[in-house]
């Protein structure tokens, strides 16, 4: 959306995305408006129901007459994937080995408990006091 200039529609499906996720996170997180208490897990849930009503937000804008780019049967072009496969796979190669070691890593520090691997997952020069 932000290459076709509808800056209004990329910042609207980002308020849709997070007004959701103000409403819904603390309700799944803590149990409130009759929904079941997650906890930690009803965090993530509520970052993924957030990110699915903003894309649902852009998908209807895309589908409708006024988008300036349109869903169109993609026409699959052997040398254009031949073309882009060229300058890409390499570099989903790094991806691919980044996110597996960052898994292996979760899984061997899990078993020193829950407080390790949420020391983990902690960025850099953050500080626990």
């Amino acid at each position: 959306m932000r290459g076709t200039g509808a800056m209004l529609i990329s910042a609207s499906a980002v308020v849709i995305a997070e007004i959701v996720h103000v409403g819904c996170a603390p309700a799944l997180i803590l149990g409130l408006a009759g929904l079941p208490s997650l906890g930690v897990a009803g965090a993530g849930i509520g970052v993924i129901v957030s990110y699915a009503a903003g894309t649902l937000a852009l998908v209807i804008y895309l589908a409708s007459r006024h988008a300036l780019v349109q869903f169109a049967r993609p026409k699959f072009e052997r040398r254009l994937f031949a073309a882009i496969l060229k300058v890409g796979a390499l570099s989903s190669v790094n991806i691919l080995q980044n996110q597996a070691t960052y898994i292996v890593l979760g899984i061997l520090v899990t078993s020193f408990g829950g407080s390790a691997l949420a020391g983990f997952g902690r960025p850099y020069g953050w500080s626990i006091r």
